[in-house]
């Protein structure tokens, strides 16, 4: 987890590998994650990390459906449809 950071590839890579993301809770992460497929957590906040981290562990259940809704959200989010949305928000501008 980090305090901030805009927009990290690596949870993008994560989804697009079919695995739940546990991640900082901050405005750039929630622009791609939602709860479907990842667990926001305060970075700061070790205790809150470490039982997420102990929930997705004790869980193949819950890991198999975030890691199907990972997968999911990877092919909505491809190059082509970023590229797209980049497009219609600059035509709003």
């Amino acid at each position: 987890p980090v305090i901030m950071e805009a927009s990290s590839n690596s949870m993008r890579e994560a989804a697009a590998c079919g695995l739940p993301v546990i991640t900082s809770d901050i405005a750039t992460n929630r622009e791609f994650l939602d709860e479907s497929h990842a667990s926001l957590v305060d970075p700061l906040d070790i205790g809150q990390l470490r039982t997420e981290i102990e929930r997705l562990a004790d869980s193949p259940d819950l890991r198999n459906s975030m890691s199907k809704a990972a997968l999911a959200k990877a092919q909505n989010s491809n190059i082509t449809t970023r590229a797209s949305r980049i497009l219609e928000w600059l035509e709003l501008i």
